[in-house]
């Protein structure tokens, strides 16, 4: 079994007539069947346990990346586990945080597993536990493979986790990397053993949430990258490559909104022709997670006209061959989608939605006549 399509090599195995099936997320009813049975069986006092459900199930009615990450069973469980003594928080890079902090804190505590003895607790936290899965994470993305591989060698695993605990001055560092080495794997369910000395994250998840935060670690923190390097370094190499869009999201997610909308205008600058104008459908991914869009007014007014023209796109090759067609249909869809879907709550868009779909109509018929 694997987590993602991505990365999968797929024809080796259908060579060997393997079957394939895909594990789809959790359709809405499916989601709220197992709210209702998680609280019921987690729940001794059935009174809290209906209003935590109903904070629950509210904050996935009413929060648009919320409702996106509800559909992992995993991330739902990390919701559900959370929602028990907090609101949830409204960004999905912050729900990653906290999530991450119950895989790495709270069920250790929950749980009362008993600490290594070469493991203090007061020096190594949850907190060091993040510092070191984002230099792994960041490792695996200047690897061969880079986000695609989510792979590690055990050497070079044992490396970054010696490294940094000889930085927090832990004594006899290499023999409590090992230590931590299983610990994050058999303990907080970050990582798991491939064989052949090689590990990965269990979930792809953590892989792009800790990535995307080595990112911004090194933009707001250490200040090794600036505006201009994320703009050109990080997401000028990578908005081509949908195994990164995630942690270009999850970027955009974490850092200011002024920044964001120089990214967006940076995105916006690339001829995405060719590549079915990725570019402009990453943008208006990136401005999903912008929790402040007044800040950037201009820019976003400028990115929804273009996605709005790419809902007419290239009316002119329509009739052509079959492959042109299904292209521009392809785009097309993408288009209305993402206007739907970024700018759903602004006042004209059911309108304009009603307009496109009246003029798809019309050019239909056009083209069935001709």
């Amino acid at each position: 079994m694997t987590s993602r399509v991505i990365g999968y090599k797929v024809q080796r195995l259908r060579d060997a007539e393997f079957k394939h099936f895909m594990l789809q997320d959790l359709e809405p009813e499916q989601i709220q069947d197992f709210i209702n049975r998680w609280h019921s069986d987690t729940f001794t006092d059935k009174i809290d346990g209906e209003r935590k459900k109903e904070r629950l199930q509210r904050a996935i009615n009413t929060s648009t990346s919320i409702a996106e990450l509800a559909g992992n069973p995993l991330l739902l469980t990390m919701m559900a586990i959370l929602n028990r003594n907090q609101e949830l928080p409204r960004d999905r890079a912050e729900l990653y945080n906290q999530a991450s902090r119950v895989l790495l804190h709270q069920w250790d505590v929950e749980r009362a597993l008993v600490e290594d003895k070469r493991l203090d607790p007061k020096t190594i936290d949850y907190k060091d536990k993040q510092a070191m899965l984002r230099q792994v994470a960041y490792h695996m993305q200047t690897s061969e493979k880079g986000l695609a591989g989510n792979l590690i060698s055990a050497n070079d695993l044992e490396r970054i986790l010696t490294e940094y605990l000889k930085t927090i001055e832990v004594d006899k560092a290499r023999e409590v990397a090992r230590v931590m080495r299983e610990q994050l794997r058999t303990r907080n369910f970050m990582l798991c053993f491939l064989g052949a000395d090689y590990y990965a994250f269990v979930h792809r998840t953590f892989l792009e949430y800790f990535c995307a935060w080595e990112f911004v670690w090194q933009f707001k923190e250490t200040q090794a990258l600036g505006i201009e390097e994320l703009k050109t370094e990080v997401f000028g190499k990578h908005w081509q490559d949908e195994t990164w869009h995630e942690v270009l999201r999850l970027i955009a997610g974490m850092i200011e909104p002024k920044f964001v909308g120089e990214i967006l205008e940076y995105l916006m600058e690339q001829n995405g022709e060719e590549e079915k104008f990725s570019n402009l459908f990453l943008a208006a991914t990136c401005l999903v997670d912008v929790r402040n869009r007044t800040v950037i007014a201009e820019t976003t007014h400028k990115l929804l006209n273009s996605i709005k023209d790419l809902t007419r796109y290239d009316l002119n090759y329509y009739y052509n061959d079959k492959e042109e067609r299904k292209r521009v249909q392809e785009i097309r869809i993408q288009a209305v989608a993402a206007f739907a879907t970024t700018w759903k709550d602004d006042a004209d868009t059911k309108a304009i939605l009603k307009t496109r779909a009246t003029d798809d109509n019309h050019e239909y018929v056009r083209v069935q006549q001709s």
